[in-house]
This record gives C-alpha cells, structure tokens and sequence, in this order.
C-alpha cells in the first residue's frame, strides 16, 4: 500500500472509522447460527434459573457474607448501546431489597431486559454493574471507599461553581458536584477502580477529561488550572423577523452541557470558547431549528470575536404511536434523528425527542427542513422500529406522520468463544439492522440506509461470553463481535415472527500475540502511533490488519504461528515511521523510531480563512511522503527526519456529500517558500491560491 493511504487508512484504525482506501482482508473465524433447544450458556454455577437476577455479597477482604447489604434493581427505559441515548436518569425501578443471613439475594425480572444493580451497605463503597440481565450469579465483593480532593484555579484565581463529574465506563456518571466559592470540591464513598473526570463552566476553557485510579481506602487529590480562554460575543435572533431570541442557548458542546444564555436582546457571550480540539457552536432555541456552525479557534486577540446567529423556524412532526391492534401506547420514547455535517470532515447527528401521550400521540418541534430525518420508536417489552419521513419537515408546518404500529419483541441471544471453545468475556457485540418494514424502504433508497444513528446497538459480553438484545423486531439483522486483537466476524439473523427468540455463536480466532513498547529516539514513550501488519512470506494475514500504539505500548493479538512486519506510523505529531519483523508470540519488543524534528503550522483557503480537512504532505528526497491532516481549526503537525531537506504539497477535499470526499493536489500561493526545509519550524503560514 502506497505511504499516502496507508496513512489514511492508520487514521481509520486510530480514529475507530472505516477508511475506503483500506484493503479488505478475510474474516477470522467461523460463524454458525445454534439451533433452537440447544442453549447452555444461560446455566450457572448458582443455579439461577432464568427469569431470576441473583448474587452473594461479602466482604472484599475477608470474604465473609454481608447480611443487610440494600440492593437496587434498575431496568434503563430504552437500555444499553443505542446511539441516540436517552438520559440515563430515565429508569425503572424494578427492585429494593435486602440480602440474607448469607449475603445471598434473588429478584425475578425480565429475561431479555438489561438490568443496572448497585449494591450499598454502610462502611463500605457502593458496588454498580450494568448490563445485568436474568440468569445472571453475581459475586459481589464490597471494599472501602475512596475519596477525591480538588482545587479549581482559572487563571490563577479560585474557579467557582465548577461543574466536576465522574464517570465509569459501562455507568456513565456516578457523581456530579459543584466546586465552592474558594474553587474547591470534595466527593466521598467512590467505589475502587477508573474513573474518568470531566469539568465544565461557562467562565473557561473546558479541559481534557482526566483518567484517574481509585484504590480502596485512598483519599487522592486532583488539582486543575483552568484558563479563561477566548471569548465569543454575538446575537441570536429570529432569520425571518429579526426579533432577539431571549433564552436562546450557545455552546462548544452539542449536548448543551455549558452553555451561554441570551438575555433579552439576544446577546449572549460565551467565555472559554473554543475548548481544546473544538470548533463548531450549537445554537438552539425553543420553535426554531438547532444551528451548527463551524468557527474555528480563535487567536489572541484585543476584545471578543463577534458571532451572530439568525436561526429558522423549526418544523414540526406530529404522529400517533399504536399496539398491533391500533390502541395508542402511552410512554414510548420517540425519536427523530437526521445526520448532518457540521464542517469538511465532521459528522453529527440532528435528534429531537419527547415520550408519547397516553393516547400514544406526540409532537417533535424544531427540526432541521434540510435533513433527512428518520424515526426511532422504542417501548419495553415492544419491538424497534425505525420509520423514515415520507419528506422532510418545513419549517412552520406540521408534518402529520403516519401511526407507528408496535408489537411484541423478541431477543437475539448468544455465546462468544475462542478456537477452543472458552468463553470470551467483555468482548464488544454490536447489532446492525432494522425492522422489515424499514428494511424493505432500505432497499429501495428511503431513509438513511445503514446509519449507525439508528440501526446499531452494542452489548459486551459477561464472564460467560454470553450477549443478549431485547426488543427485537421481526427484520433482518447482524450480529458482530469485535475481541481485542482479533479480526471481527458476524453473522446474519433474521427473526420471522413476534416475539422470537433467535440464538447465534461466534467463534473468533485469538491466535498468538506480540506486544512490546514503541519509543522516541530521545527514549519517551511515543504518544500515539499505528502498525500495518503483514506476514513476512506473503501468505494472507489472519488477524488484525492493523494496531493501535498508544502511550507507548502495543498488543497486536490474533496471529498465526510465523514471522509478521508491522509498518509503524507515528501521530500526534504524523511522522516518519519504521518497519519491524518478529516472531508471533514475541514479548516485551522494543522499537525504537528514527530522530526526528517537529514541524507544524497553519492552512489558509484562498480567502484567508482556515482550511480544515485537508493533508499537508512532506516529500522527502528518497520520494517517500509524511502527511498530517489539518484539524477544524486549519492547524497541522509534522515530524521530519532530522536534517533533511523537505518539500510541502497540499490535498484538499472536492466534496462533502455522502462517503469519503475525494482528495486532489491544490496550489500554494507560495511554493518556493516551502521546497528544501530544514529543521524545526513552528510557525509555518501557507495559503491556497486562487
């Protein structure tokens, strides 16, 4: 594969994107759908029969049986792994119970339903799992809690009423406080393990989450030093009348997370504006369309930038959920969800929600006329379905949907194991697919077919390697388990009556693994870098194509027996790389990369504006390329090797509709500036010509 697009395509494997320029490789492992009657993974050692939820709690250190523990049995209205989410306060309880004499507890709940239980007993740090569902032992251990300490500072001065959150993976927040006037927060009773912090305020830049590890009894401190930022001043008012919009919301975040107000004329400011890595405000307003606009990172200036908005009428949508027999079903979350692009290169998703009346009615106000929109209905107990407009909703009118009818849900369930046969715990499975209605309007180009923000949701396999989805419609599905290391595969599903029950196993191929650390030359840790892999004598690779260096170290799992190249490509900054042979099974390999010296600077359009999207590409004499893409505020990084001369081309993108834009050569205003560079430059300028 040429340097170039194996670049792009080590972007792909870095970002979590599929990259077209990728070369498709065959599939690891074998998949076979079980037959009915055959199922084992649900017996336990416990005896939990299915339908039932139960477990044991002790005590972490000594193991004794805690009597008395308080447990809570939570059912997520919509459930794990669908992307839009609803809020995650949006639960039923299902259960409040208590443990035995023995420590042991057991609350029947509904087979194929996700389940979240926390386990709390005085003394001790509460105990959380997601995910949970019946059928399932659980072995509770409860340890001393930990406790964080925290001083907010913003330019040196006491940050107060600083959003602090906590959040594990799999729970989403476990906590959220509110710094004091003298910049300090305090959060006792976390249970041991990660955790990562994330901190927000209208007054400063947002930071870079932190990731933090608790241990049972600690009392750790986390100390942040904030800057205020840029600011960004403006208007927002109404594009057809020009009144203000009082009220109206201006954020970095498209979840609204901080956000500046707009008083009575319209005006708002936003301090701290643009947080690290950002570049895009999200407008929105009650009766009117959410706007996005990209802006850019603001440089140093004397006074604020000024950013106006003129936001449209929204549309409306209005429409009637039903049960089979055409009964309103009061309480189901309804979903409108339409992709967008915020800027060249930068995807998104439009989603508006509300629940249904109790006469199964509802009303989605504020959608976008130029997007598509497609929508997601859900019900527990019902199955999915996904129902795109028949035309997009303009603004000021009221587009009347037809009824949505619902029936009874079924659940895909199975096993992920190894070539041997051993279960594969906290494996990632995802489920891509619709309804056979929607199915049907796929394939003849309605709708938004195989968008992720609709069709796929994600479950992680237990300590038996077992996975499980509910409220399944009858439609045409499939189901993919990615284990660390190793190629993903799948297999295709498809439900033919309400209610069913369908049972699948993936066998995945785990292989050999290498692993070791990639270093500078200078002896650090390299922050971010990707490998191609390939075997040494040609022969087609089964397993991964590529892997992920981060902080250092790389596991590349999933290999056959023999001797494998993996082509390393350094980012943050991109640079130059260095290729690698070694045996499978190799531990604790160490490579080392060429000396390099860093350059980086700014892409301008024609018009002086920044260009993001773009590559900015090094030539060095022996032909070889370097390329680094510009961020969304026209910025680039570039390591190069030390002491040689370089030259710089540049590649745009020729378009932002579906799929990957394609990249052609553009013209720098100035080319002679850029041919025969030597050492490190931080300040480079270029600018498109005309």
């Amino acid at each position: 594969m040429a340097p170039f697009a194996r670049r792009l395509a080590l972007l792909a494997a870095i970002a979590g994107v599929v990259a077209t320029v990728h070369v498709a490789r065959r599939a690891a492992g074998a998949v076979r759908t079980v037959p009915a009657g055959v199922w084992r993974a649900d017996r336990d050692d416990d005896g939990a029969a299915d339908g039932r939820l139960a477990g044991r709690v002790v005590d972490g250190v000594s193991g004794r049986p805690i009597a008395g523990a308080r447990i809570l049995v939570v059912r997520p209205f919509v459930g794990d792994g669908w992307d839009p989410e609803p809020e995650p306060t949006e639960a039923e309880l299902v259960a409040e119970i208590r443990s035995d004499d023995d420590g042991r507890f057991a609350v029947g709940v509904v087979p194929a339903h996700p389940h979240r239980v926390t386990v709390e007993q005085r003394g001790y740090a509460p105990w959380r799992l997601a995910g949970v569902r019946a059928g399932r032992a659980l072995a509770v251990a409860l340890e001393r809690p930990a406790a964080l300490r925290g001083t907010v500072t913003i330019d040196g001065r006491p940050g107060r009423d600083v959003e602090v959150r906590g959040l594990v993976r799999g729970l989403g927040e476990v906590f959220a406080t509110r710094s004091d006037a003298r910049g300090t927060w305090a959060v006792d009773g976390l249970p041991p393990g990660p955790l990562r912090i994330e901190l927000a305020t209208r007054g400063a830049e947002s930071p870079p989450w932190a990731e933090l590890q608790l241990h049972a009894g600690d009392l750790l401190r986390h100390d942040v030093a904030l800057h205020a930022g840029a600011v960004t001043v403006g208007t927002v008012t109404d594009a057809a009348t020009g009144a203000p919009l009082a009220g109206a919301e201006v954020s970095d975040d498209a979840r609204f997370r901080r956000a500046a107000l707009a008083d009575a004329l319209g005006h708002y400011r936003l301090q701290g504006f643009p947080a690290p890595g950002a570049g895009v405000l999200h407008v929105r307003a009650p009766g009117h369309a959410t706007a996005t606009r990209y802006v850019g990172e603001l440089a140093a200036r004397d006074g604020p930038q000024r950013v106006d908005f003129a936001l449209r009428r929204g549309g409306v949508a209005s429409g009637r959920v039903v049960d089979a027999v055409g009964v309103g079903v009061p309480d189901a979350w309804v979903a409108a969800v339409g992709a967008r692009r915020d800027a060249p290169g930068v995807r998104g998703a439009h989603r508006v929600a509300t629940r249904t009346r109790p006469d199964g009615s509802f009303e989605l106000d504020g959608l976008q006329g130029e997007l598509g929109y497609e929508l997601l209905v859900r019900k527990p107990g019902f199955g999915v379905r996904v129902v795109p407009f028949p035309q997009p909703a303009e603004a000021d009118t009221v587009l009347r949907l037809p009824d949505v009818a619902l029936r009874a849900g079924g659940e895909i369930r199975g096993v992920v194991h190894d070539e041997c046969g051993a279960p594969l715990s906290g494996v990632g499975v995802s489920l891509h697919g619709a309804d056979r209605e929607r199915d049907a309007l796929a394939r003849r180009g309605v709708g938004m077919a195989g968008s992720p923000y609709v069709d796929t949701r994600q479950a992680i396999t237990d300590e038996r390697g077992v996975f499980r989805f509910a409220d399944v419609a009858v439609g045409r599905y499939r189901v993919a388990a990615a284990a660390d290391g190793a190629e993903a595969v799948s297999a295709l599903v498809e439900p033919t009556s309400d209610g069913e029950l369908c049972e699948a196993e993936l066998e995945v191929f785990v292989g050999l693994a290498i692993r070791g650390r990639l270093m500078a030359a200078d002896g650090t840790p390299v922050e971010l870098a990707a490998g191609d892999v390939s075997r040494s004598d040609g022969r087609p690779l089964r397993g991964p194509a590529t892997v992920v260096a981060r902080r250092g170290r790389f596991d590349v799992r999933g290999l056959e027996p023999g001797l494998h190249r993996i082509d390393w490509t350094t980012w943050r900054p991109a640079g130059p790389g260095v290729s690698i042979e070694v045996e499978a099974g190799a531990r604790d390999v160490v490579v080392a990369l060429p000396r390099t010296v860093e350059l980086a600077g700014l892409l301008l359009a024609a018009d002086g504006a920044p260009q993001p999207g773009a590559w900015v590409c090094a030539r060095l004499p022996d032909g070889e390329r370097l390329s680094a893409p510009t961020g969304v505020d026209g910025r680039f990084e570039l390591a190069v090797p030390a002491e040689l001369p370089i030259d710089l081309d540049v590649v745009v993108p020729t378009a932002v509709g579906g799929g990957e834009p394609d990249l052609v050569a553009a013209q720098l205003a100035d080319p002679a500036a850029v041919r025969g560079l030597r050492g490190p430059r931080r300040a480079l300028v270029l600018r498109l010509r005309e």
